[in-house]
């Protein structure tokens, strides 16, 4: 697959200096991140079926769209393993989950969390196979949480 990605590259010593770097330049908000490296760009693009100027999302009011690209950098860059990434892109893809000025990539808002399994759905029981649990519900920085203590650690 001969992928060409049109994003800066940025010249570094070794890894370190490339979260460093990320640190300075303000891509991070003081978590570590992983440096993406154009392989792994290119793996993430090859698992999850995008071009990397297939556009993926955006939000109108601020005259911004994302890229294929643009999503698999930043998913790298904040750990994600690529046979996740698939699972990024279906969340872009309809829209995230928490901005209400986000929208997909025809423009119409989406929210993901219509395809979450135990979202707002504190003490109900799960959905797992074979769970007898019940959601709980935890409160972090004003975000809430939703998850089964039985299957989910």
């Amino acid at each position: 697959m001969d992928v060409r990605l049109a994003s800066q590259r940025h010249a570094v010593e070794d890894a370190g200096e490339a979260i460093e770097f990320c640190y300075r330049t303000g891509w991070t908000d003081g978590l570590p991140v992983v440096p993406p490296t154009e392989r792994r760009v290119i793996e993430f693009l090859a698992n999850g079926g995008h071009e990397p100027d297939d556009i993926i999302g955006g939000v109108p009011d601020r005259a911004r769209v994302f890229t294929a690209e643009k999503v698999a950098i930043n998913a790298v860059m904040a750990g994600c393993l690529k046979e996740y990434f698939p699972i990024v892109l279906a969340a872009i893809e309809a829209g995230g989950s928490s901005l209400r000025d986000y929208a997909r990539a025809d423009g119409e808002l989406g929210y993901f969390q219509h395809h979450f399994a135990v979202y707002d759905r504190e003490d109900q029981p799960c959905p797992g196979r074979d769970c007898k649990g019940k959601i709980k519900r935890i409160v972090q920085s004003g975000r809430s949480t939703f998850y089964c203590p039985s299957c989910q650690r």
